[in-house]
């Protein structure tokens, strides 16, 4: 009994070691405090949702296009954020998007069976490669790309011959299109992944292609199923070639030289040198469905940025042959031994360095402005103005006001910058010229502007300060207030 005791204590141990332990890391390791700006109006619609039991799909939280209709692709978001929030305030978003990692990071790992020697190199190079986004918490985006592991590994595992997985897809998808608009990139994924498995396989049966074809008709079916019909892929088909995207920086490529565009560099040549070993093992065919997926992914990430972050998953395969290469087969306990340092130093680093610097027990609104760069006080002081006039409020404050300042409505928020009405009118297309003063705000018929230290336009109003046309009424490192000046009466006889 002692003895069979002992066994089931040693398999216990070991289960947490190398089966619990890298995700407790990588949890560790995806704890951040939130930065995203857009986060005060993505709570503001899941209150409406509790309040009303109604998606809002009217415009009523900024001044510009009040009667705009909006297909929010992210509905399901807003009511996750606002539940988690309203529960655990930003500490909840903080452990909801580290959940979410660990989510992502388990369906990837059993999607292509990665060993624990292969994660403990794989997952700390994806911890820090998936920073600029993780880094600013919770949001859609994280949510997408656990969708698309679990999209891998429903194709993977029925590649590999369990039969009913693929048809799992449907009901990923019918989650997926209430969440986030991504669904889109991943209909294209399995789209691209079954048209190259199904060529390989030919002659085709029918054993492989009905499978196929049937749980993508039900996928694309499914995402039909969402409170706007075929509204959804209107509105994520915005996105592709619209012009105001060049001054959205997630829809930009990285600068030339800079240090992500030298990772994706890095990248393609991990995927080719992975390539190069699946060929010399004779296992290319089978991995070319993903290779395909890897390629057009790393392409479409020298061109738009948000691209990164799924490719660099997408990616594990061919960095997986790589890992698995520099194992020494010999040494089993050196390599087991080696590995659980690895994830040993990752977490003593977290926990003792990292993570207390965060502050995430007292993190609040006003640390949220410090850290994402918003002014708590000047808020404040232009709510309580008084005959404020048409007032031009700076875009990325958009989300804090309409959460802490309802009353106080800006001029435009963070989810407005592909909006165009039915006439053509863009308020941000209108907004953005001021902001950059490539038009003078002067000679417009705004009456006070509210507009942050590092922008132009701020330039621009130290000089009409200066020029006595316009009246400074607040300023401290973040933010300025101005109003023009009042015209006084003639003095003429």
């Amino acid at each position: 009994m002692s003895s069979r005791l002992r066994k089931s204590g040693i398999a216990f141990i070991k289960f947490l070691v190398l089966g619990v332990f890298p995700y407790a890391v990588v949890f560790l390791s995806m704890l951040y405090v939130s930065l995203d700006t857009d986060l005060g109006w993505h709570l503001k619609y899941g209150e409406y949702f509790f309040q009303h039991g109604s998606i809002l799909g009217e415009n009523t939280f900024a001044v510009e296009m009040p009667d705009y209709k909006w297909v929010n692709s992210s509905w399901g978001t807003d009511i996750l954020s606002y539940s988690v929030f309203n529960k655990f305030g930003f500490l909840g978003i903080s452990v909801l998007g580290a959940l979410t990692m660990v989510g992502t990071f388990f369906v990837f790992s059993k999607a292509f069976r990665l060993t624990f020697w292969e994660k403990s190199i794989i997952f700390p190079v994806l911890v820090f490669s998936e920073e600029p986004l993780t880094q600013v918490s919770f949001r859609g985006h994280l949510v997408s790309l656990l969708f698309t592991g679990i999209l891998m590994y429903c194709l993977e595992s029925w590649r590999r011959g369990k039969k009913f997985t693929i048809f799992l897809t449907i009901p990923l998808f019918l989650f997926w299109v209430n969440i986030h608009g991504e669904f889109i990139l991943g209909i294209m994924l399995m789209a691209i992944w079954l048209c190259i498995y199904l060529y390989l396989s030919r002659p085709l049966t029918r054993n492989k292609m009905l499978p196929a074809v049937l749980s993508f008709a039900g996928s694309v079916g499914a995402t039909l199923i969402n409170p706007f019909g075929f509204g959804v892929y209107l509105e994520t088909l915005k996105h592709f070639g619209n012009p105001m995207q060049k001054y959205i920086v997630e829809w930009l490529p990285f600068d030339t030289y800079s240090f992500n565009w030298w990772q994706l560099v890095v990248w393609v040549s991990l995927v080719l040198l992975g390539i190069f070993l699946y060929w010399i093992k004779g296992k290319l065919k089978a991995m070319t469905p993903m290779l395909g997926i890897v390629g057009i992914m790393l392409f479409l990430s020298f061109t738009v940025r948000r691209y990164t972050w799924p490719m660099l998953l997408l990616s594990i395969p061919f960095m997986q042959v790589v890992v698995a290469s520099l194992k020494w087969d010999r040494l089993k306990f050196f390599n087991t031994l080696f590995a659980i340092s690895i994830f040993v130093g990752l977490c003593v680093y977290q926990l003792h360095v990292r993570i207390p610097k965060l502050g995430l027990s007292t993190y609040d609104w006003n640390a949220f402005c410090a850290n994402s760069g918003c002014s708590p006080l000047s808020a404040q002081v232009l709510d309580q103005m008084k005959n404020r006039g048409k007032t031009l409020t700076f875009y990325n404050w958009g989300g804090y006001l309409i959460w802490n300042y309802p009353d106080l409505k800006p001029t435009i928020d963070g989810r407005m910058h592909l909006w165009r009405s039915d006439d053509g009118y863009s308020a941000f297309e209108a907004y953005y010229p001021y902001e950059q003063n490539w038009v003078d705000v002067d000679l417009s018929d705004y009456n006070t502007v509210y507009m942050a230290t590092y922008k132009p336009l701020f330039t621009r109003m130290q000089q009409l300060v200066e020029e006595k046309k316009w009246v400074l009424r607040y300023r401290d490192q973040y933010a300025g207030i101005f109003q023009r000046a009042p015209i006084l009466p003639s003095m003429n006889k």
